[in-house]
């Protein structure tokens, strides 16, 4: 199918250069980008990914967590109401038998859970599914928010003589006003030991969906690829595209022990922009073993990558040795060359300025902690009231 393709995209190309060409002037030819064209081509393609991030702050998603939270100025006013409704949900909930003996009893959870805003409280219904109704924000008037678990199913399985239960299927979701915002979709198959032998994982946080998938297609072979997509902007997803081939087959865990990664073909995605090419791991690992110090032109012997914009090669990429260590440089088609640095140093901070205003990473993690030590202090707590009956 692929190679169909390719033959149908060359004959477009030279039909569509032959229609051009009768419409020229004498002596009039087809011009390729210039550098600094290309250098445009992959700003703007950084440029099209902070667009993706600015997008997905303003998403449904992302502004349900602000809201619920009261995020200011980095900080969740409400993180204290939202930590009552998880320990408190905590109360209710048998989690001793939820996971127990190597399996996540979903029966255990399954119920229909229902936030009470006067009496702080949890009330628990009858369901076969998992549902939780509680309310968006702090004052909000009404339980406008559902996070529910439509499906799980499990298999057992035996590693190393001991059964533990898998996961074949897993939906779960969450609205808010009656429009999802986010759902969680997992499948995979196992092999007779428990090893994966396919596996896909499907996050939407409206209105990003990442997607992430294994495959194996021999017990020394696997391809793995990963693809962000944002619903209002789709010419500009990321994909990332993989075939791992190791040293030794790998059908159980323990084959980990011995085996090594020997080559990676990768194709990398964002927009028009890709980057295509081989990596030989092998090779590394027998020049890494040989020698005590190794070099760029080393590992510029086990690297093959491309740089195409809009399919058209702009460039290869290569590694330098600056200040002691190891950079990564493009060599464009003239020959020239640039430290990639100069895209993704400023990309970086971009993305740090994006969400800066909105999260405090070190209050969201003291947050985080609290919430865990409350847990296990409320647990130790009901546990010594038990026995003082």
């Amino acid at each position: 199918m692929k190679v169909q393709l390719k033959f149908l995209a060359a004959g477009l190309f030279l039909l569509t250069a032959v229609m051009f060409t009768s419409c020229k002037k004498d002596g009039e030819t087809e011009s390729a980008t210039t550098v600094k064209q290309d250098k445009d081509n992959i700003q703007a393609s950084f440029d099209a990914i902070k667009a993706n991030l600015t997008q997905f702050k303003a998403g449904s998603f992302y502004q349900a967590g602000i809201e619920f939270l009261n995020v200011k100025n980095g900080k969740a006013l409400d993180g204290d109401w939202a930590d009552q409704l998880g320990s408190r949900f905590g109360d209710i909930v048998d989690d001793e038998n939820i996971i127990s003996s190597n399996r996540f009893n979903y029966s255990s959870l399954a119920g229909k859970y229902i936030w009470n805003n006067s009496s702080k409280t949890w009330t628990k219904t009858s369901s076969n599914n998992f549902i939780a109704l509680f309310p968006a924000s702090k004052t909000s008037a009404t339980n406008n928010c559902e996070l529910g678990i439509k499906a799980y199913t499990d298999k057992s399985v035996s590693i190393e003589g001991e059964t533990i239960y898998l996961p074949i299927t897993a939906n779960t979701y969450l609205k808010k006003d009656n429009t999802q915002i986010m759902s969680f979709d997992f499948s995979a198959s196992y092999n007779s030991n428990g090893f994966p032998t396919a596996a896909n994982a499907e996050l939407y946080l409206k209105p990003v969906t990442t997607s992430v998938s294994l495959s194996r297609k021999t017990d020394t072979k696997y391809n793995f690829t990963f693809s962000v997509v944002n619903e209002n902007n789709k010419d500009n997803a990321l994909s990332i595209q993989s075939d791992v081939s190791f040293s030794n087959g790998i059908t159980n865990y323990t084959d980990f022990d011995d085996v090594q990664a020997n080559t990676i073909q990768l194709a990398l995605n964002q927009g028009k922009l890709s980057i295509n090419g081989t990596m030989d791991l092998k090779t590394f690992n027998e020049l890494e073993d040989s020698r005590s110090d190794i070099t760029a032109s080393d590992i510029n012997k086990t690297i093959n990558l491309e740089v195409l914009y809009n399919d058209q090669k702009i460039g290869t990429l290569k590694v330098k040795e600056v200040g002691g260590d190891f950079a990564l440089f493009l060599v464009y088609k003239d020959g020239t060359e640039e430290n990639t640095s100069i895209y993704y140093n400023s990309f970086v901070s971009d993305l740090e300025s994006i969400f800066k205003s909105d999260l405090n990473a070190n209050y969201i993690k003291s947050i985080l902690k609290n919430q865990v030590i409350k847990a296990k202090v409320q647990k130790l707590k009901n546990k010594v009231m038990f026995w003082k009956k």
